[in-house]
């Protein structure tokens, strides 16, 4: 997104921009965890004589084997809602105060 595209606009829009930068960056993490917790696997796996290591969520778990994050869309509405209410309120003062013109 550049500088021009960022200034117009809305509040929300970039909002679902960041949460969407953020679950990208996640899903990054989340991909490297499972690929170290893989080759961590495969490299113990032949030394393993009891035969107790037998997939890879054996060796190690890690937060998204058991729960899934996800954002409340009605807690991110509320708080868009009340952001753009205050914007609104700002640009009326400054409409009164004769800074934006309408």
């Amino acid at each position: 997104m550049s500088v021009h595209e960022f200034y117009y606009c809305y509040l929300h829009e970039v909002l679902d921009v960041i949460e969407a930068f953020f679950k990208l960056e996640e899903q990054r993490q989340l991909a490297n965890w499972e690929r170290t917790r893989m080759v961590s696997f495969f490299t113990v796996k032949p030394h393993d004589s009891k035969k107790r290591i037998k997939n890879p969520r054996s060796l190690f778990e890690l937060a998204s084997d058991k729960t899934t994050r996800k954002t409340d869309k009605n807690v991110m509405r509320k708080l868009i809602k009340k952001d753009l209410a205050i914007q609104q309120k700002r640009i009326d003062k400054w409409k009164e105060k004769g800074l934006l013109k309408n």
